[in-house]
């Protein structure tokens, strides 16, 4: 069957929004002023625009701080803040052998589900494309097959939509490009639910989502999906987010746009969610700071355990993971891009709690620490219940694991079902690391290959392919200024140029 004609592209020039007039008028001004001035007028000139720049940036930092605390609507639903505090770490009371039985159980026993997240695609036709191309090929076809996530969430620019220089247009060899390498071998494999999503690169001049819509796995964009969370675990919501401009115009579909009807169905989504006692995941391509709404966009997601997006190429390569926490609770990750920097996302909910891993493609194997529990069975005792998750690309014999060299040998896990992977370690009180952080950073993890090949990882350790999502100081200040809210910022820039 052969592909949908390409639609008819909307014609920009009857779309003229003021601000761009505007934007000429100080263009032109300032340019005229510059010529008219002396030497050291100049100066002073560019001095005072530069002390207007940055006043402006500095009020903008501050009103993005401003935004009022709310608290969560599901406070049961806990988000683990960055890699060193991954799940809860506690003490329980002295147990009966009955209760410490099934305290155990419920510990190594319980379910848990796994989703992969990838952004910023930009697959492009061209020779010098094709090994891109066979990359993602390789990604989709072997990589997914070992992982096995409950979904995968593709949040944005699966195409790059460029033609010569800087013209920007959607192409329907790229969309044909993205078919054959996605939706044909994912509706052909059927072994994972494919969520995408357009971006900004899918939508230039586009009038709703036409290419998309024509050649995406998911052309329904605002459906949500419901996703088992294991044995006597809550449901997950899977919650997307469209806050692509319609029709989008190109050069302006940087920000992202939110219809009051498209908030209000986002409200009831939440609602429904909360009212089910299900754990919330919502997904976009933009981050939050950069989507122009009638109201405040987190305050609707404030239920969500977390929201996934991409867009900003780790913040234009400033930083390699971006995350914050928003001040009406809800935790705001990006994900870096693949088309450059060849990384996706193994993001797990483990009781309740959200983890996640970052990785560079291809890099075997992976070990994802989901849960890790401290309970005293005794005064000369306590015992830590370890819950892992172990990809690779070779059957896996066995899964081992210790408290650094000086702590004992080595532990055998036990094999639950998938990929998890549990161990209980009995230590001493004396020698225990006394933190979370620092037990985490002292785990090593030791994977035996039927083939005989051994890997070591230090799971609380940088590692060759891993981005443990630590925290920074960029990363919250990037996805906390609002982008659209740069009126004064791009006034002042304009006046910077001769």
């Amino acid at each position: 069957m052969s592909p949908p004609p390409p639609p008819p592209l909307l014609n920009t020039q009857q779309h003229s929004p003021s601000s761009n007039t505007r934007h000429k008028r100080w263009q032109i001004g300032g340019g005229m002023l510059m010529r008219g001035l002396t030497g050291r007028g100049r100066r002073a000139y560019l001095i005072v625009a530069t002390l207007l720049f940055l006043l402006s940036m500095s009020l903008l930092i501050l009103k993005s701080w401003a935004t009022p605390r709310l608290p969560p609507i599901l406070p049961d639903v806990g988000f683990t803040r960055g890699f060193s505090q991954h799940a809860a770490y506690h003490s329980r009371p002295l147990f009966s052998q009955k209760e410490w039985d099934n305290l155990i159980q419920e510990e190594t026993q319980r379910g848990l589900v796994w989703f992969v997240q990838v952004s910023d695609v930009h697959l492009q036709r061209g020779a010098d494309a094709k090994k891109e191309i066979n990359h993602f090929q390789q990604f989709v076809d072997d990589t997914l097959s070992y992982v096995q996530p409950a979904a995968v969430l593709v949040t944005g620019d699966l195409t790059n939509s460029k033609t010569f220089g800087l013209k920007l247009s959607e192409l329907p060899q790229e969309w044909l490009i993205y078919q054959r390498t996605v939706r044909d071998r994912v509706t052909r494999a059927n072994y994972t639910l494919w969520l995408d999503l357009p971006g900004n690169h899918d939508n230039f001049d586009e009038v709703q989502h036409a290419h998309f819509r024509a050649y995406a796995v998911q052309p329904d964009i605002g459906a949500t999906r419901v996703v088992s969370g294991g044995i006597g675990r809550p449901n997950i919501t899977l919650l997307p987010l469209d806050a692509s401009l319609k029709p989008g115009i190109r050069a302006f579909n940087f920000l992202g746009h939110l219809t009051l009807q498209h908030r209000q169905q986002l409200e009831k989504a939440v609602k429904h969610a909360a009212e089910s006692g299900d754990v919330l995941l919502s997904y976009g391509h933009y981050p939050t700071n950069s989507i122009v709404s009638g109201g405040e966009e987190r305050e609707v997601l404030a239920g969500s355990a977390a929201y996934l997006c991409g867009h900003l190429h780790a913040g234009l390569g400033l930083v390699n993971t971006m995350w914050t926490t928003h001040p009406s609770g809800m935790a705001e990750i990006e994900l870096a891009d693949w088309a450059h920097r060849h990384r996706y996302r193994i993001l797990a909910i483990d009781g309740g709690k959200v983890v996640w891993l970052d990785v560079a493609h291809p890099t075997w194997p992976i070990v994802l620490l989901t849960a890790l529990s401290r309970h005293q069975r005794t005064s000369t005792s306590l015992t830590f219940v370890i819950r892992l998750l172990v990809f690779s690309n070779e059957p896996i014999s066995s899964v081992s694991l210790r408290v650094d060299d000086e702590l004992g040998h080595w532990t055998d896990c036990q094999y639950n079902s998938g990929s998890l992977y549990t161990a209980t370690l009995f230590l001493a009180p004396s020698t225990a690391p006394p933190t979370q952080a620092d037990f985490i950073k002292a785990l090593q993890v030791l994977v035996l290959h039927t083939s005989g090949s051994k890997s070591l990882l230090r799971v609380g350790m940088p590692g060759v392919g891993f981005e443990h999502p630590r925290p920074t100081l960029i990363a919250p200040l990037l996805l906390s200024i609002k982008l659209h809210s740069l009126e004064g910022v791009d006034t002042c820039c304009s006046l910077l140029q001769p």
